[in-house]
C-alpha cells in the first residue's frame, strides 16, 4: 500500500487521505462529492492484482504528459 501510495501522490502531484474501513486500509483521492465519486487504491486479503481487475482511470486535470513524465520517479 505504501508503494502504491506514493506512486498516485508522486505522478497526480496530490496527497491521498488515509482511512480505516475494518480490515480495508484505503487511501482516498482527494474529491468534490458534488462534481462527481471519489476512489482509492486499498490493501486487503483475498483479491490480487492482474488480469480481470478493476481498471482505474485517474483524472488528471488536463496534465496527461505531466503524469506520464512524472511515472518513472514515482518507480523510486
Amino acid at each position: 500500500m505504501k508503494r502504491a501510495r506514493k506512486f498516485y501522490e508522486t505522478i497526480l502531484q496530490t496527497q491521498l487521505k488515509e482511512g480505516h474501513a475494518g480490515p480495508v486500509l484505503p487511501a482516498s483521492f482527494p474529491y468534490d462529492p458534488a462534481k462527481g465519486v471519489g476512489g482509492s487504491p486499498a490493501k486487503m486479503d483475498g483479491p490480487s492484482p492482474g488480469g480481470g481487475g478493476t481498471t482505474v482511470y485517474p483524472n488528471v486535470q488536463g496534465d496527461l504528459d505531466g503524469v506520464i513524465n512524472r511515472s518513472p520517479l514515482a518507480k523510486n
